[in-house]
């Protein structure tokens, strides 16, 4: 009776005595927890008889109950149901308590019998073995969820940082163009002013010739209004003083009278553009931060690295952790590429590049090309067929020339134009290639920014 009331009472999908049980529209019970569970990877279907839920689950409060009375009187319990006589041993076959008669019973015939005080400890013991791993993996959780706290809060440093800068470039841009807004009405309104002072001129000018003609006109319609032998008397003087009226010049406009609406309107866009280019700079590799060993710290533009204490970051699987290494963030399969980097002063620096698939935790045995200096010396390696110490000295900047397509990547010394080695065998495959720097300096290894754009 005991064992049917308890499958009875079990849960078919966690086989346990419910927990706080539901009831569904198919009158199929289940743990709340575990046909939740069950439902965030699988339609809201009966685990049994798949019929469809339609409605919230409602919890079933008789069930809950009856599973409440079985754990307690399971709990209580001292004396067998049968024989009435006291559970003192283990049947380790049927999992179960009995007493002294139900072992003689035939039920419990050839069954593993034990004292309930000396198979406790074992089982105990059982259970502890069996909640090891549990423990185990709770712990391993807890350390993966505060590596996942530590990197939500990194993302959102990041975010914050980010949008810094972004609104300090566009500070710089908004301030550039009120700038060049206000240089461009200026010189609107200087053209203006011009034009406007040169008609104004011409007007004056032509103000006092007509003032002048003015007073002539008025002087001989007075004496046409005189007396006939005044008339006549004024006649020779009047006459006189018309022939001898200086000439007026008849002011015309002339060419360029007119705003040049065309030197200030045309191209506009273009034009503030190509003043724009000399306050921004290209560069041709951006450093990825999320792929930087945790002993590097890049420049808030992301062009340039150096060695710092080292940063609680996130861990992440694009990280280098065994080099003080950081690759571009753009990756090449295809065309041609070219970049400069500043290296004077430094030692102990590596500029190359990688392939996608590189080992970023432990030793890279392969996909790795690049230009080192160690210990005062140059040396070319790719892991794992090429070793070459150069010879050169003094570099004060490496130009690298990667050419996908050629399958070769070629380093160059920017001031003489001499090509210091070309690797020929940087195959990518269906991989990409990333820019890579190694350093351990103080003083940042840079990307320098290119001159066509």
């Amino acid at each position: 009776m005991a064992t049917r009331c308890k499958e009875d009472l079990c849960c078919t999908i966690c086989h346990d005595i419910y927990k706080d049980p539901v009831i569904l529209d198919c009158n199929h019970n289940f743990c709340r927890a575990c046909v939740e569970d069950q439902w965030r990877k699988e339609p809201r279907t009966c685990p049994v008889c798949l019929r469809r839920q339609s409605r919230d689950l409602p919890s079933d409060m008789a069930l809950r109950n009856a599973c409440e009375v079985f754990l307690r009187q399971r709990a209580e319990q001292t004396v067998c149901e049968l024989h009435k006589e006291d559970l003192k041993l283990f049947c380790k076959d049927h999992l179960q308590l009995i007493c002294l008669i139900c072992r003689d019973s035939k039920q419990h015939v050839g069954h593993t019998i034990r004292p309930i005080n000396e198979e406790a400890p074992v089982i105990r013991e059982k259970l502890q073995d069996k909640l090891k791993p549990l423990k185990d993996k709770i712990q391993e959780l807890s350390k993966r969820k505060q590596h996942f706290i530590e990197t939500v809060s990194h993302i959102k440093t990041q975010r914050c940082t980010a949008e810094t800068r972004i609104g300090e470039h566009f500070q710089k841009l908004h301030q550039f163009l009120e700038k060049e807004q206000q240089n461009r009405i200026q010189a609107l309104m200087a053209e203006e002013e011009k034009k406007m002072k040169s008609l104004k001129d011409k007007m004056a000018e032509m103000d006092r010739e007509i003032q002048a003609l003015s007073e002539i006109i008025a002087s001989a319609e007075k004496q046409l209004e005189a007396s006939d032998s005044s008339v006549l008397l004024e006649y020779k003087v009047t006459v006189k003083r018309l022939k001898h009226c200086p000439p007026v010049e008849m002011p015309e406009l002339g060419l360029g009278a007119l705003i040049d609406q065309a030197k200030h309107l045309g191209n506009l866009d273009f034009n503030i553009w190509n003043n724009m280019k000399n306050l921004v700079e290209y560069y041709p590799v951006i450093l990825d931060p999320n792929t930087a060993h945790p002993e590097l710290a890049l420049s808030e533009d992301l062009t340039s690295v150096k060695c710092v204490n080292e940063q609680r970051i996130p861990d992440i699987p694009e990280r280098f952790t065994s080099y003080f290494r950081v690759q571009g963030s753009d990756g090449y399969s295809s065309g041609n590429h070219s970049w400069e980097v500043e290296v004077s002063g430094k030692e102990n620096w590596s500029v190359g590049v990688v392939s996608e698939s590189v080992q970023r935790k432990g030793k890279m045995d392969a996909g790795n090309w690049g230009m080192y200096f160690i210990n005062g010396k140059y040396k070319v390696v790719s892991q794992p067929e090429t070793f070459k110490l150069l010879n050169l000295t003094n570099l004060s900047r490496v130009r690298l020339i990667l050419d996908c397509d050629k399958e070769t990547l070629s380093f160059h010394d920017p001031d003489t134009y001499l090509c210091l080695y070309k690797f020929t065998n940087v195959k990518s495959f269906s991989e990409r290639l990333f820019p890579s720097f190694l350093t351990y300096n103080t003083t940042p290894l840079k990307v320098l920014p290119s001159r066509h754009f």
